[in-house]
C-alpha cells in the first residue's frame, strides 16, 4: 500500500558554488507526497526509493543551478524564503511525470567547508578590527579637533582680558596725568608741586650713605634750605 501522507527526504550534504566562485556547502531536505498513485506505479514501480532517487537527482542540480546565480551573500540572506521559493520554480513540474508532488525543498545549514572556515574567520576578524581601528581613529581625531578648538576659546579669552586691561591702566594713566597737568597749570598750586617733586627728586639722590647733595642756588629746594640759614 502506497503512504498518503506527506513524507521527508533529506538530501546528504553537498558543495555548491556560488557565482562569485564561493564554494559552499548545503545541506537541504525535500517535503513531498505522491499525488498520483498510479502514474507513481507504473513509472518507478511502486518504489519509494526509486522515487528518492530521482528527488535527490533533481533537487540537487536545481540547487546547484540555482545558487550558482547568486552571490554568497545573496544566498546566505536568501536562505529562509527567497532561496527555497527560487529552487522550487527551477524544479517546476519535472516530477509530474513520477506522479511526485513536491511541496518544498527547504535548506537546513549553508556553510563553508571545513577547510576554508579559519581563512574566513580569519579575514572576518580582521575587516572587523579594521573597522574599529577607523572607528577609534575618527573618534581621536574628532577629540583633538575639540581640544583645540578649546585651546582657542582660551587663548581668545586671555587676549580678551589681557587687552581689557591695558585699555583700563592706559585710562587710568591719561586720568592720572590729566589731573597732574589741571594741577600745575594752577599758579597757586604750581609752587607746591614743585617743592614736593624736588623732595622727592632729593629723596632718590640721597638714599644710601655718605651723598652730598649740590643743588642750584635758584631750585626751590635751595631757596627753602637758604631761608633756615
Amino acid at each position: 500500500k502506497l503512504p498518503n501522507k506527506t513524507l521527508l527526504y533529506d538530501l546528504a550534504p553537498s558543495d555548491v558554488i556560488t557565482k562569485d566562485k564561493k564554494t559552499m556547502v548545503a545541506d537541504s531536505y525535500v517535503l513531498w507526497k505522491i499525488e498520483d498513485p498510479l502514474l507513481f506505479v507504473k513509472s518507478l514501480n511502486a518504489q519509494i526509493a526509486n522515487a528518492e532517487s530521482r528527488i535527490n537527482t533533481t533537487v540537487y542540480n536545481s540547487i546547484k543551478n540555482v545558487i550558482s546565480r547568486m552571490a554568497q551573500s545573496e544566498v546566505i540572506s536568501g536562505r529562509h524564503g527567497a532561496l527555497s521559493s527560487a529552487i522550487m520554480d527551477n524544479i517546476g513540474d519535472v516530477m509530474d511525470q513520477y506522479g511526485i508532488k513536491l511541496i518544498s525543498v527547504e535548506t537546513k545549514h549553508l556553510d563553508l567547508p571545513s577547510d576554508n572556515k579559519t581563512a574566513v574567520y580569519e579575514r572576518m576578524i580582521s575587516e572587523r578590527n579594521n573597522i574599529a581601528a577607523s572607528y577609534t581613529a575618527e573618534g581621536e581625531s574628532e577629540a583633538k579637533k575639540i581640544r583645540n578648538q578649546t585651546d582657542n576659546e582660551i587663548v581668545i579669552k586671555i587676549s580678551a582680558a589681557k587687552a581689557d586691561a591695558e585699555k583700563t591702566i592706559a585710562a587710568g594713566e591719561a586720568e592720572y596725568m590729566k589731573i597732574l597737568a589741571a594741577a600745575y597749570s594752577d599758579e597757586s598750586r604750581s609752587d607746591f608741586y614743585s617743592f614736593v617733586r624736588s623732595l622727592d627728586a632729593a629723596k632718590v639722590s640721597l638714599s644710601g650713605d655718605n651723598k652730598t647733595l649740590i643743588l642750584n642756588s635758584d631750585s626751590p629746594l635751595a631757596k627753602i634750605f637758604n631761608s633756615i640759614e
